[in-house]
């Protein structure tokens, strides 16, 4: 049986009129959902090669800071919707990655059915990782609609964060990136 099979079956098992003009696509929708945001389908490692490439020899030794990166995933509670936005901070030790590829390997990472929490600390483990420094910090701040929608139906925002190095060791660092990341507001 295919997904959308199994789709249309839950939908007609819930009741649903599935020949109602606004639900006839639902099943082949509904699974492009999955696959855009649940990672069915992408080869991880691959991707991870493909963006690991993209690292270059620097010899500055300044934060390097992107923020508000804004990527969407799934809960893997409720397969619902959640927005995160991401800061990524790291101090080069003799290497940078393309600036583009800290919003892809956040929008990348994002594509699985982890929890906010664990998707911050991987986010810093790779990371670390591919840019050979320990120097590295992340924020998340997520908005998760399986809190809005259901359960508490409260909207707030979650904030997690991976500090590592230098950002975990040093005050001085982590003040920086948190300066940095407020746009400077204190």
């Amino acid at each position: 049986m295919t997904n959308e099979e199994l789709v249309t079956n839950l939908l007609i098992n819930l009741g649903l009129d599935i020949t109602n003009r606004n639900l006839v696509d639902t099943p082949k929708r509904f699974c492009k959902v999955l696959e855009q945001f649940a990672g069915f389908g992408i080869d991880f490692e691959s991707e991870y090669k493909k963006l690991s490439e993209a690292v270059f020899p620097h010899d500055g030794e300044n934060m390097i800071t992107a923020n508000g990166i804004k990527v969407y995933s799934l809960c893997p509670h409720h397969l619902l919707p959640v927005q995160f936005s991401v800061s990524i901070a790291y101090l080069p030790h003799g290497w940078v990655i393309g600036l583009s590829k800290l919003a892809r390997f956040a929008k990348l990472c994002a594509r699985r059915l982890d929890l906010q929490e664990d998707y911050t600390r991987n986010l810093g483990l790779t990371l670390q990782d591919w840019l050979k420094t320990k120097d590295v910090a992340v924020l998340v701040k997520g908005k998760h609609m399986c809190m809005e929608m259901r359960g508490v139906e409260v909207s707030c925002e979650i904030v997690t964060s991976e500090v590592l190095g230098a950002f975990r060791k040093d005050p001085s660092v982590r003040n920086e990136f948190h300066r940095l990341i407020s746009n400077g507001k204190s």
